[in-house]
């Protein structure tokens, strides 16, 4: 890496400590990347992360250096894109063709299903959650949702992002909140995942120019988040009173970048 991700990072530091941004976190940082920041005295708040049953790359020592350094994770794709959900339980996989008619959430978490191991497999989850949630009265998806959850409570805390398409699926949101698991449901959980491939390890993210994201209001940034998934740099200003969002995106160097950003807040 060329570390200027942490170069990157120190300036949104300064921001912060200009009281131009409240908070600094992280996006997609494998555990090497992120602790690197945090040697280098970043201050970061958390680290944003795609976490399911179905992708288990943050237990490849994110979650394990989260907890030990008092960062908490937000993860987002725990219902992997819908795929767990009752709608696939005793279904036929669908074909290619199927996919392409679907969500892009759709689209992009079949890697994921498919990493992990063969729709059989996968029936075998679908039907060892729906137990779970007959045994409490929620759906596969609150359960699978319920399982990262309950995986963040017991190391390093944190919280899920979720999408909610229509006003359907917000009591369901709301009940994988309140589900508690139990010994039994995490040991009929983990022996599923077992028999399919361990988590892979992430890619060397750090290697090429970084990517900002931030969430501002009334023309000050409330939290910003370094991103280093993307092959793009975005900004996205969010005005609160407004409800609006300008998303800037392009391939630009991380100081062209900040100074487009000190502009705005200034």
């Amino acid at each position: 890496s060329d570390g200027a991700y942490v170069e990157t990072a120190k300036h949104l530091v300064d921001l912060r400590t200009k009281g131009l941004i409240g908070e600094v976190a992280a996006c997609n940082f494998d555990a090497t990347h992120l602790e690197t920041l945090l040697d280098a005295g970043i201050p970061l708040v958390a680290n944003q992360v795609q976490y399911s049953l179905l992708d288990r790359r943050p237990e490849n020592g994110v979650i394990a250096l989260a907890t030990k350094r008092g960062l908490q994770l937000t993860c987002f794709g725990t219902a992997a894109g819908g795929w767990l959900s009752d709608k696939y339980l005793g279904a036929p996989e669908p074909t290619r063709s199927d996919i392409s008619k679907g969500t892009v959430s759709l689209r992009m978490y079949k890697s994921s299903l498919d990493a992990w191991g063969p729709w059989s497999l996968f029936q075998e989850l679908l039907k060892t959650l729906r137990a779970v949630g007959d045994e409490l009265d929620a759906s596969i998806s609150a359960v699978a949702v319920a399982w990262v959850l309950d995986a963040l409570d017991r190391s390093c805390g944190g919280s899920v992002i979720l999408g909610v398409r229509d006003a359907s699926h917000l009591d369901d949101h709301v009940r994988a909140r309140d589900l508690a698991l139990d010994d039994m449901h995490r040991a009929a959980i983990r022996a599923v995942l077992d028999k399919g491939a361990a988590p892979r390890a992430n890619p060397a993210v750090a290697a090429r120019a970084p990517s900002v994201a931030q969430n501002a209001a009334s023309g000050v940034v409330s939290t910003m988040v370094l991103n280093d998934c993307s092959d793009e740099s975005c900004v996205h200003f969010v005005s609160a009173d407004k409800h609006l969002t300008l998303t800037l995106c392009g391939t630009l160097e991380s100081t062209a970048f900040i100074k487009t950003l000190i502009r705005f807040v200034a």
